[in-house]
């Protein structure tokens, strides 16, 4: 008998599942990045896999990724929440994408003694003309 440890099948499957998800959100990011012209920044993209905290002050709000920016220095960090992420549809998984490199663009308009609901809605909107136009475009 093997000294190791077997996992269970239902745990391999998680497994597999979330190293998709990780190709598929590298994949996007670089797809995105490209297509919103972003090279110039350096963003920094890390995976997250206990969750990420919410700080929206709604009780149930799941949280799939955010980013933070420092717009001077052309940087960004995005974290993505792995297996909440592992669970949605490949739009909906793009759209969060989309989603948090948007906030890359707005940074610099935002900031203290702003609303962070206001760059949430407006990142939100701008994340679903773009996503509907380039969906318009190819089709």
């Amino acid at each position: 008998m093997s000294a190791k440890k077997r996992r269970p099948a239902h745990r391999k499957a998680a497994i597999r599942k979330h190293e998709r998800t990780v190709e598929r959100l590298g994949r996007l990011v670089s797809l995105w990045m490209d297509r919103l012209w972003l090279g110039q920044w350096q963003i920094d993209v890390t995976w997250e896999w206990n969750g990420i905290r919410n700080e929206t002050g709604q009780p149930n709000f799941i949280v799939h990724a955010n980013c933070v920016t420092s717009w001077a220095y052309l940087h960004a960090h995005i974290r993505f929440d792995v297996p909440e992420c592992s669970v949605l549809s490949a739009y909906r998984l793009e759209a969060v994408v989309v989603h948090e490199l948007m906030h890359v663009h707005v940074a610099q308009m935002c900031g203290e003694g702003v609303d962070p609901n206001h760059e949430e809605r407006v990142v939100t909107q701008l994340t679903n003309v773009l996503m509907h136009a380039y969906r318009a475009r190819v089709s």
